[in-house]
């Protein structure tokens, strides 16, 4: 074969084993995972608009929004004069305690992300940590096409 015809029939079997999903199927049947350079610029600018989107319901104080974004369940730590624990095991336990989790230095934090600073961790591929201290813990589900939150660090 020639170099052109090779590469289109290299070409032409990729487009005809790919799934939706980014996965493609070999020839023995078997589901191989394609991950492109892009799929990384396609989830940090996801992780960034979802960024932008928790501003506006912090803003808002809008905790269903924000519950239904987190992936329970979640164990927050409150470094008050108590040291507490909040447990978060559905996004009404979020709603019942989201002034005592989501404090004004958190929201304070959250509005003043800067968007430039947000960069996907090298080892997961996909998650985020926003902040120098890290207060808050994003990631990109590939199964689900979101972004969830995944950790809560108040202090």
């Amino acid at each position: 074969m020639q170099g052109i015809d090779k590469m289109f029939f290299i070409f032409l079997f990729f487009l005809t084993c790919s799934c939706s999903d980014g996965q493609s199927t070999s020839s023995s049947g078997q589901n191989l995972k394609l991950t492109p350079t892009i799929s990384a610029i396609n989830e940090l600018e996801e992780i960034k608009i979802f960024v932008e989107q928790l501003k506006i319901a912090v803003r808002k104080n809008d905790s269903l929004w924000i519950a239904k974004r987190i992936h329970y369940p979640q164990h927050v730590f409150l470094m008050t004069s108590k040291k507490r624990t909040i447990i978060l095991l559905k996004s009404d336990d979020l709603i019942k305690n989201y002034s005592k989790v989501f404090s004004g230095k958190l929201k304070k934090k959250i509005l003043n992300q800067d968007e430039d600073k947000i960069k996907l961790d090298e080892k997961t591929g996909s998650s985020v940590i926003l902040g120098s201290g890290g207060y808050m813990n994003l990631m990109y589900s590939y199964k689900d096409k979101k972004v969830e939150i995944l950790g809560i660090f108040p202090n």
